[in-house]
C-alpha cells in the first residue's frame, strides 16, 4: 500500500513542496498538476485536509498580490482559478464533499464578496455559480436520502402486513398427546352372585 503524501499539518509537506515547486506557469502545465491532484485524492493517497490547506493559501497569496498589483495587466491569479476548478472537479466527480475543503471555499466566498481589485472581479460570477451549483447539489442529496428513508420504512410496513395475515390463517398449533379429562359418570360394578345362591344364604340364615 503506497504511503500518503503530505504532513501532520494543513498544506504542509510533500504535497505542499510538491505543488509549490511544480511548473505551473502555463495553462497546460497547471492542468496537469490538478489531474494528478486529482488523482491522488481519489486514490485516497494524498489527505483532502492538506490540499484544502494547501490551496486554500495559493488563493489568499494570489489574493493579496491582486490587491497590492496596481499595473492589473501583470496580475497573475491562475491559483484562484485553479482552485475553482478543482473543487468543482472534486465535487462533481464525488471525489470530495464541500465539508472536506472548507478553507479554500472560505478563499473562494471572501473574493466573491471582494470589491476591491479590478482582477479579482472576474472571478466573482464563477465562484457564485459554484456556491449555487453546491448548494443545489447538496439539496438533491439531501432529497435523495430523504427519499431513501421513506422507500425503506414503506417497505417495512407492506413487509409487516403481508406477515400478518400468513399468520393468522395458520391458526393456533393443533395440541397433540392430550390425556382426555376424567368423566365424572357413576362407574358400575357387575354382581357375579346369581339368584339361586342368594336364596341358600337366606335359608341358612334362618337356621
Amino acid at each position: 500500500v503506497a504511503p500518503q503524501l503530505g504532513g501532520e499539518e494543513e498544506g504542509v509537506g510533500a504535497v505542499w513542496t510538491w505543488s509549490t515547486y511544480a511548473p505551473t506557469e502555463t495553462e497546460p502545465q497547471r492542468k496537469l498538476h490538478r489531474t494528478i491532484l486529482l488523482l491522488l485524492a481519489r486514490s485516497k493517497l494524498i489527505k483532502l485536509r492538506d490540499v484544502d490547506g494547501m490551496l486554500a493559501r495559493l488563493v489568499d497569496r494570489d489574493v493579496v498580490s491582486a490587491e497590492k498589483e496596481e499595473d492589473v495587466s501583470v496580475t497573475s491569479c491562475a491559483w484562484i482559478e485553479f482552485a475553482l476548478l478543482f473543487v468543482q472537479t472534486a465535487v462533481v466527480e464525488r471525489i470530495a464533499s464541500p465539508s472536506d475543503l472548507p478553507r479554500v471555499l472560505e478563499s473562494l466566498t471572501k473574493i466573491a464578496g471582494n470589491s476591491g481589485a479590478p482582477s479579482l472581479q472576474n472571478y466573482r460570477k464563477p465562484i457564485l455559480r459554484l456556491m449555487e451549483e453546491l448548494q443545489q447539489q447538496a439539496q438533491q442529496l439531501a432529497q435523495q436520502a430523504q427519499q431513501a428513508t421513506q422507500q425503506a420504512q414503506l417497505a417495512q410496513q407492506q413487509q409487516q402486513q403481508n406477515t400478518q395475515p400468513t399468520q393468522q390463517a395458520i391458526g393456533p398449533a393443533p395440541e397433540t398427546n392430550k390425556i382426555p379429562p376424567p368423566t365424572s359418570a357413576p362407574i358400575a360394578f357387575s354382581s357375579s352372585i346369581g339368584a339361586a345362591t342368594l336364596s341358600n344364604l337366606s335359608d341358612a340364615t334362618r337356621r
